[in-house]
């Protein structure tokens, strides 16, 4: 990235303190434009370990096992562990 020399000249603390904000105001809607295009195509609902047990009709021992065996494979956020539903749905699908 080039670097830019930029001089100031009477400009009042006021005056910069507007234009530094406004600056910031443009940089944050411009990310706040890209987030959303990258959260609106990724966008991918989750269900957690018990959501994902009763709607397998299994325990969370299975689960667990399928882990092992890369048979339903969760992410995990933290702590937390979940499934993507659209995983879970096709698994379901499988099984019927």
């Amino acid at each position: 990235m080039k670097e830019q020399t930029i001089q100031i000249l009477n400009v009042t603390k006021d005056e910069l303190i507007q234009i530094v904000k406004e600056g910031v105001k443009l940089e944050l809607n411009r990310q706040k434009a890209i987030g959303q295009t990258t959260f609106n195509n990724s966008h991918e609902k989750y269900l957690s370990r018990s959501e994902t047990a009763k709607l397998l009709h299994v325990t969370e021992v299975t689960l667990n096992n399928w882990e092992k065996k890369n048979i339903l494979v969760p992410s995990r956020m933290g702590r937390r562990v979940l499934y993507k539903e659209a995983e879970v749905l096709e698994r379901l699908d499988h099984a019927a």
